[in-house]
């Protein structure tokens, strides 16, 4: 049963690794600008995270969002690890609508358009300069 409700609307099922993971519904990247690379947003006691490595270009982070899915906010705090090097910058889609993005080294992005905030997970970003 639980396997058909996730296939209904092409969500994948979790596991206790990987969270459900759902379309995007977004249209096609028009237009990518990269405003911040290689930035450390946050910092916890005795880490030692290189940021200045993570530097994509704006082929990758179109192709991160080709490839990204949805996830909630609870199901990824339970199983995706986080990473607090961060890009961040501008998204223009084909229909004209725009958004804020920011994309982690550990391959999970937020895109805001408005009031919207969509959590993606990009399970098929597993090159350079991700990290998986």
């Amino acid at each position: 049963m639980l396997m058909a409700l996730a296939a209904h609307g092409g969500c994948t099922v979790g596991t206790e690794d990987m969270p459900p993971l759902c379309p995007t519904g977004l249209p096609a990247v028009r237009r990518i600008v990269i405003e911040r690379v290689g930035h450390r947003a946050y910092r916890e006691d005795g880490e030692r995270v290189a940021c200045a490595t993570f530097k994509p270009t704006a082929t990758q982070v179109k192709r991160f969002f080709a490839t990204a899915k949805t996830v909630d906010q609870g199901a990824a705090d339970a199983t995706l690890d986080r990473s607090p090097c961060q890009a961040s910058g501008t998204i223009t889609f084909v229909d004209g609508s725009k958004g804020r993005w920011t994309i982690e080294q550990l391959r999970v992005g937020m895109l805001t358009r408005g009031r919207t905030r969509t959590l993606l997970f990009c399970k098929a970003c597993r090159t350079r300069p991700f990290i998986w």
